[in-house]
């Protein structure tokens, strides 16, 4: 119901990913883990407008180094459980 509506409204989805930057810092996670930081004057209820983020497809990386595609795996899991187990 109510959250599936919250859901689609992008500019809730934006205030999020604002409190997700800064949970990640408090954690001290932000070194290793980081999402586009939206850029709250052009998003509306519809549209989300996000900042661009350079990077490489984990695909890539796994075949230029197996290794370093692990350890960037585990930095992703790591991130993830230390938030939901945090909140």
């Amino acid at each position: 119901g109510a959250r599936l509506v919250d859901e689609l409204d992008f500019r809730l989805e934006a205030q999020s990913s604002l409190e997700f930057l800064a949970y990640a810092a408090q954690l001290g996670l932000d070194s290793v883990c980081t999402i586009a930081k939206p850029v709250l004057e052009l998003t509306t209820s519809r549209v989300l407008v996000t900042a661009w983020l350079d990077g490489e497809h984990l695909e890539v990386v796994a075949s230029r180094d197996v290794e370093e595609a692990r350890r960037l795996q585990s930095v992703a899991l790591t991130a993830f459980l230390t938030m939901l187990l945090e909140v």
